[in-house]
């Protein structure tokens, strides 16, 4: 009987990706036994699938885990619509000499085209107070005119942080004066 190093392996990524933004996603392994060896693992996706990922990442024998960049691609036909990805890696390393390898799968990923506008509720924020605060949501629409929630993809930031703080997807009291807050898309 030859005992091989178990490895086990997986990923971490966000569940939705905006065509045309990077995401940085985290792959992981656990390794049992005596004989940590590199690790490299292969990604696969179908042709048409609109992600850019590296071919192959590799995690030395003293890692864990290894951050990669992935890509939505901005040049994908969306629409409207969103594109479910599936990508499947393998993992290849050895044990005692002995070459193995693991296959698996990623969470799917769900690939969405950048909204064409925003809206922003309220759109005028009046805060009486240093305790006073306010929820914005962000609606975005596609260039058919669809509204989709983008309040948790979107980036706020106030243009004097001593006036107004964002926290999240809310903005807080500072002091007295005025200030923008700037939305974009994610």
């Amino acid at each position: 009987m030859v005992r091989i190093e178990p490895l086990a392996s997986a990923t971490s990524e966000p569940a939705l990706l905006v065509a045309g933004q990077k995401a940085t996603w985290v792959a992981r392994v656990q390794r049992d036994g005596g004989d940590p060896q590199p690790v490299t693992l292969t990604f696969v996706t179908a042709a048409a699938a609109p992600l850019r990922l590296p071919e192959s990442v590799t995690l030395a024998a003293d890692q864990d885990a290894v951050e990669f960049e992935v890509e939505a691609l901005a040049n994908t036909s969306l629409g409207d619509d969103q594109r479910r990805v599936v990508v499947d890696f393998k993992a290849v390393s050895s044990h005692q000499g002995q070459a193995f390898s693991v296959s698996g799968q990623c969470a799917p990923v769900e690939v969405i085209a950048a909204p064409a506008s925003l809206e922003v509720y309220p759109q005028e924020i009046r805060l009486s107070g240093s305790k006073d605060r306010q929820q914005v949501v962000v609606t975005g629409y596609s260039a058919l005119k669809t509204p989709r929630d983008w309040t948790t993809q979107a980036k706020l930031t106030s243009a004097d942080p001593a006036i107004a703080e964002v926290r999240g997807t809310a903005v807080f009291a500072k002091s007295n004066g005025q200030t923008q807050i700037i939305v974009e898309a994610e």
